[in-house]
């Protein structure tokens, strides 16, 4: 009787222990779903950025008039996320919404640089001197300022969207760099990555 359940045990062991092998179903499900997700965050902050860039370019219009562009500077100008309604307000913190507005104040001087080609647009999302050829000490330190405080805003903007998609800010700023460079005007330096080379360099738009 020992034997008949040390031979049933010893059965039971080894088909339990031969069975491990098969549990391979379905690995590759998981993988594509990753994939996907991954797709899907990059076209969410591209919406992010389609829409923010929108607002922002509001006011680098040049037929806006004098008067209208004095308003616009004035420290109790109506916000740009209150004109543009309430689905922004809910999406972003006030924080976000008022780096946006600080954006679109600073527009034109932003392109003005730009189509010079004294500041670029890098492949991080941020704006960088390119140039300081012929330009005055004062010029300079304000350019200085100028790229300071756009590059503070726009962190302001990739954290919060990086925190609403859960993925890195510096991801959201290389992200968002297309977009940027995309609008940015003709003379813009811009930095790009070399396929060839594997390099990163700049070209003027």
């Amino acid at each position: 009787m020992k034997k008949f359940f040390v031979f049933a045990a010893v059965l039971v062991f080894n088909f339990v222990g031969c069975t491990h092998h098969t549990i391979k179903i379905e690995q590759e499900q998981p993988l594509r779903v990753d994939v996907n997700m991954r797709i899907d965050v990059y076209n969410h902050v591209m919406e992010h950025a389609d829409e923010i860039e929108k607002m922002v370019n509001e006011g680098g219009k040049q037929s806006c008039s004098f008067w209208r562009r004095l308003v616009f500077s004035l420290d109790f100008a109506t916000p740009v996320y209150a004109q543009a309604g309430s689905e922004i307000s809910q999406k972003f913190g006030k924080e976000t919404l008022d780096a946006i507005n600080n954006r679109k104040l600073r527009r034109n001087e932003i392109l003005k640089w730009e189509s010079q080609g004294t500041v670029g647009e890098n492949i991080n999302g941020y704006v960088q001197f390119y140039s300081r050829l012929d330009l005055t000490k004062e010029q300079i330190e304000k350019i200085e300022k100028l790229i300071k405080d756009e590059n503070a805003d726009r962190q302001v903007i990739y954290q919060n969207i990086a925190q609403i998609e859960n993925i890195t800010t510096e991801s959201v700023g290389r992200i968002y760099a297309e977009k940027i460079q995309k609008n940015a005007p003709s003379g813009t330096p811009v930095q790009i990555i070399d396929e060839k080379q594997k390099s990163e360099e700049w070209i003027i738009k």
